[in-house]
């Protein structure tokens, strides 16, 4: 219950939420596009490429009191890929989103070795049951996280999703001259297929609710990139005004020490 543990444990826990996009985001999306694991499995490798890169610059760039650097980093690769992410439409395919996913797979690799490196270090200097705390609260951290993540953007994705299918619903009614030009041009080209001018309506109506359903699964994967983002920038803002409020104080707390 210390403050260190606290703040190592919320900081944990919120980066291991914000990196569930990569697990739950984009590969949901292209499922929903209709894509197959063939398709996606290109972006996965790109995944583990961007990775495998940035757990070798944490590496060779890692020492202490780096750590908050390797943090700041992280967060604005994040809130980028988000934002980047946050524009897909239907169109939308995995070598669209290589940048984006990469560097959150790379901000990801930034992350955690920082935060391991920082809360070891203080563990060592309180002693063994410090150890222990900070080993539980990493591992609980990354476990409760993941599916904390996963729940609350799926969560997120469908109460979105239905808000957005009302919304187009409302907008797709056959007295609107467009949807109803739609409808006739759908239902004249089954006429190959299907003799019965009823049928033909009928099954061109499905199709245009199909693509609205789509549609509207894509804006609401849009909206929780962009909600992710925008966690990742506050999140930055909040690191960043806590940096400058800790160096203030220490630089107010050797000028107090000096002698007159």
């Amino acid at each position: 219950a210390s403050p260190a543990i606290a703040h190592l444990t919320g900081a944990l826990l919120l980066f291991r939420i914000i990196l569930s996009e990569q697990t739950s985001g984009a590969p949901g999306l292209f499922r929903a596009l209709g894509l197959g694991a063939a398709q996606i499995a290109p972006l996965f490798w790109i995944i583990v490429a961007a990775s495998l890169v940035g757990g070798l610059v944490v590496g060779l760039l890692l020492k202490p009191g780096k750590e908050p650097a390797f943090h700041i980093a992280a967060l604005i690769l994040i809130a980028l890929g988000g934002f980047m992410d946050g524009h897909a439409t239907l169109l939308t395919r995995p070598a669209q989103m290589y940048v984006s996913q990469a560097m959150i797979a790379f901000a990801s690799a930034l992350f955690l070795p920082p935060a391991m490196l920082s809360g070891m270090m203080r563990a060592l200097a309180k002693g063994p049951t410090y150890i222990l705390s900070f080993i539980i609260v990493f591992l609980s951290t990354q476990s409760i996280g993941g599916v904390m993540g996963s729940g609350l953007f799926n969560s997120f994705i469908t109460q979105r999703q239905a808000l957005h299918m009302h919304d187009l619903g409302d907008q797709l009614t056959r007295t609107d001259p467009i949807v109803a030009q739609r409808i006739g041009a759908a239902a004249q080209g089954l006429a190959p297929t299907l003799s019965d001018p009823a049928q033909r309506t009928a099954q061109a109506v499905s199709g245009i609710a199909t693509d609205a359903a789509t549609q509207a699964t894509v804006m609401a994967y849009n909206d929780a990139f962009l909600l992710l983002s925008l966690i990742a920038a506050v999140t930055l803002a909040l690191l960043l005004t806590h940096l400058c409020v800790a160096s203030w104080l220490t630089k107010r707390s050797c000028a107090a020490l000096q002698p007159v």
